[in-house]
């Protein structure tokens, strides 16, 4: 966690990881109580996984823009 001025905030990663836990959570819910059935859950997971990849390969390659490396 970053320390800024003595307030702690989560970082990108965090803050994903926290998304996609709440993500598949929310679906076995929906699943679990018959909202939806599996397959929808697993379409619904793949559609946001496949927006997800679009969105990264986006923004990581635009002109000038440098993806840090985790240490």
């Amino acid at each position: 966690m970053g320390i800024d001025k003595g307030v702690k905030t989560m970082n990108k990663e965090q803050a994903a990881g926290i998304f996609r836990n709440l993500f598949s959570a929310g679906l076995a819910f929906a699943v679990g109580k018959g909202y939806i059935d599996a397959g929808t859950a697993g379409d619904v997971a793949t559609g946001l996984a496949i927006a997800g990849a679009a969105a990264w390969s986006y923004f990581s390659n635009k002109p000038g823009t440098v993806i840090p490396v985790a240490k």
